[in-house]
């Protein structure tokens, strides 16, 4: 992986090179630099452009995560509760990494990003899509002094998290469909996914999972059934991805510190103006039983309340689809 890295590291400008320069800077044939961008293109998703007589290149570049850059954005309180920030070229899952970390003795705190993920997980096993060095895949271990119990409706606010750090960087108009989708004009931008291990009987360790989609490439609707949009797209120039992690680790760890305070409780007024769902017909899918009538926002446990033909009901977990407005 050492030279396809060199090699993206080259083309990082969005400036055209050509074969052979690139080959003689890698030690590689012109031949072997081909492979090597087609290879890189079938199994990373880098958008990489070939034009006879001019050579390579990655359009608008690539803008490399750094621990420096982010470390620059963190707040004073941000960085004492932050044990590490990691980067990593390609990874399977962060979370997953994470996770086996976590029973070696990871310490609460440990923020791991990667530029790519061959098994990217969303919600419900579902596959996150993860092009190379174009979106944001951040996991962050945390412990807490509280069993699983005590965690109902942390997921919610880590959905309050990344908004904040959206509106941090300017992007206001953002809404959270329950429990954890991030969308904007009806259209997703990030998705969480935040999973739990009990270390004792007062002790849970939790990884947290945010994939924010910042500079998707072209061709990348081929790979998803729904609507997406993403960071450019909304600010209307390529973002910076480092100004942004920083930005989401801030809020991150603030909602996190927060929340070993006060619970859900102390969110819930905050969810409330962000809740997409409220006062909107939904269909529920829990296991295979499908609860359809009126989303009436949420309880003091982050549980989704739905007005039934049989009541108000409250549901912990489900896959919500809705009518669009």
């Amino acid at each position: 992986m050492s030279k396809a890295m060199d090699l993206l590291a080259l083309l990082s400008d969005g400036c055209f090179q050509t074969g052979d320069d690139l080959g003689k800077q890698l030690g590689l044939s012109r031949s072997g630099i081909w492979k090597l961008m087609n290879k890189l293109t079938a199994e990373f998703g880098v958008d990489c452009h070939k034009v006879k007589g001019r050579g390579y290149c990655v359009p608008g570049g690539i803008q490399f995560l750094e621990g420096s850059l982010i470390s620059e954005v963190l707040s004073d309180t941000a960085t004492a509760s932050l044990s590490a920030i990691e980067i990593l070229p390609t990874i399977d899952s962060t979370n997953a990494y994470l996770l086996s970390k976590l029973r070696e003795g990871l310490p609460s705190g440990h923020a791991c990003f990667a530029e790519y993920q061959s098994a990217g997980r969303g919600r419900r096993g579902r596959k996150w899509f993860s092009p190379f060095g174009c979106n944001i895949f951040l996991s962050l271990s945390w412990r807490f002094t509280h069993d699983f119990a005590a965690l109902e409706g942390l997921t919610l606010c880590i959905a309050i998290a990344v908004v904040r750090a959206l509106r941090a960087y300017g992007i206001e108009g953002v809404e959270v469909k329950w429990p954890n989708d991030i969308f904007v004009e009806g259209k997703k931008l990030a998705g969480i996914l935040v999973e739990m291990q009990a270390v004792a009987h007062i002790e849970t360790s939790v990884v947290v999972g945010v994939g924010l989609n910042v500079s998707m490439p072209e061709q990348s609707s081929e790979h998803l059934d729904k609507p997406f949009v993403d960071v450019k797209e909304i600010v209307g120039q390529t973002p910076d991805r480092n100004r942004l992690a920083g930005f989401l680790l801030n809020a991150l760890l603030d909602v996190l510190s927060g929340f070993n305070q006060s619970s859900f409780s102390g969110f819930k007024d905050e969810w409330i103006k962000l809740d997409m769902l409220a006062g909107r017909a939904v269909e529920l899918l829990v296991g295979e039983n499908v609860i359809k009538g009126v989303a009436r926002g949420v309880d003091d446990r982050g549980a989704l309340l739905v007005e039934t033909d049989g009541g108000l009901k409250s549901f912990h977990s489900g896959e919500v689809v809705f009518q669009k407005r």
